[in-house]
């Protein structure tokens, strides 16, 4: 949540993710991974709430996860892209040019 509004403050609307620009997406992403380093550093490292298996990649620097990491640089891209394509449905069905009528199909 906190990134989508990083994104909303760049581009300066809540609308953003219909017409994203790099600045407010890399602001989206680098609020998650910052916000993802924090809360893994704080769960292993000072809460010790979990630690990460001998077969875990992890940062040489920061000691966060590789895994916790990728899924903020694989999954909010794809979750832009799905809200993008419904709210661009969204529009066209308001504008009449949604789902094809019964006689068209």
């Amino acid at each position: 949540m906190l990134g989508f509004w990083a994104g909303a403050a760049v581009q300066r609307t809540r609308r953003w993710v219909a017409h994203p620009r790099p600045a407010a997406l890399a602001a989206f992403l680098a609020t998650g991974v910052a916000a993802t380093i924090v809360l893994e550093w704080l769960a292993t490292e000072v809460w010790h709430h979990w630690e990460y298996g001998p077969r875990m990649p992890t940062l040489p620097v920061l000691g966060t996860g590789l895994a916790p990491l990728l899924q903020w640089l694989l999954l909010p891209p794809l979750l832009i892209w799905i809200v993008r394509r419904q709210l661009q449905g969204a529009a066209a069905v308001a504008s009449g040019a949604g789902a094809p009528a019964a006689e068209e199909l």
